[in-house]
């Protein structure tokens, strides 16, 4: 009878919160004493609840059971599709109250109210450069990882050389693929099987994700959204990417003379006034340049 009186009767000594049962209260008391009693098998995560617990155990299955009517994206919990749904309807009830500018998510809220304050709580533990966003941390960190960096623009696919993701490229255009001399067998053994079609271009993928992704481009979904200036993208990647033009941050930093950019494009760019490298030439004349738009430039002059 506790739930239609709404008597909540066991109130926690730390904060105002008051629960209904004994137990939502001893459950409440994890938060203030850090006791977090279920954990992840599979990785190092702990959690306060057993409901969270089961949520974060989807991101191993794969598991997505709520599925948006309008767009058929899947997500691992209702509250991921609540916030999704706001990308179709409009709304957005996170108010900042410094600006008033208004968000869609409560963490895009929480990011961009860092503007204001000027916090960046996340650190890079090699060159100690801070950043507002964790994304932008991990991003910035392939800057000193040996990780696979050049990443496909097209999909998720990501590769350790240029020459790898060149190759790759090909999948998207149609274009026939050649090994050329001196690409090592450890460079091709990169290149990705392409087991998924696209049935309605020459796109093909490794992954079954990967096409789903890429059948937005024919079919027009564009579910990531940014609530600063409301521009919409294919993939979420893209719209990490977007963001960093309405911040300062700029993770991609440049290991010869310390430069910092916010798009990893400008960074390759910017390397090239280091190696010298002029990967774009005139038909006509035979003159190299940095720059695709240079090009572009001294063809149309």
């Amino acid at each position: 009878m506790k739930t239609h009186s709404e008597e909540k009767p066991y109130n926690c000594a730390h904060c105002q919160a008051k629960f209904i049962r004994k137990y939502g209260l001893i459950t409440h008391m994890r938060l203030h004493t850090g006791g977090k009693i279920y954990s992840c098998g599979l990785c190092p995560k702990k959690f306060v609840r057993k409901t969270s617990y089961n949520v974060h155990m989807r991101s191993h299955t794969g598991e997505k059971p709520f599925t948006c009517v309008i767009c058929q994206a899947k997500f691992t919990n209702k509250q991921n599709l609540t916030g999704h749904m706001r990308t179709h309807t409009g709304e957005k009830p996170y108010i900042c109250d410094v600006c008033q500018s208004e968000f869609t998510h409560k963490q895009s809220l929480t990011i961009h109210k860092r503007i204001h304050t000027v916090e960046k709580p996340y650190s890079c533990d090699v060159c100690q450069t801070t950043f507002s966003v964790k994304q932008y941390l991990a991003t910035h960190m392939r800057t000193h990882a040996n990780e696979k960096s050049f990443a496909c623009d097209q999909c998720s696919a990501e590769f350790k050389h240029k020459k790898s993701l060149s190759i790759h490229k090909k999948s998207h255009t149609g274009e026939e693929s050649t090994i050329s001399e001196g690409f090592t067998e450890s460079m091709t053994a990169e290149v990705p099987v392409r087991r998924f079609s696209c049935a309605q271009c020459h796109a093909a993928f490794k992954h079954k994700k990967s096409l789903v992704i890429h059948m937005r481009v024919h079919a027009g979904v564009k579910p990531y959204v940014c609530d600063i200036c409301e521009a919409k993208f294919t993939t979420k990647n893209n719209l990490i990417s977007h963001l960093k033009t309405h911040t300062d941050e700029k993770p991609f930093l440049c290991q010869k003379c310390h430069a910092k950019f916010k798009r990893k494009h400008t960074l390759t760019t910017h390397m090239r006034t280091h190696t010298g490298e002029k990967p774009y030439k005139c038909k006509v004349c035979n003159y190299k340049f940095a720059q695709k738009c240079n090009l572009a430039r001294h063809i149309s002059t």
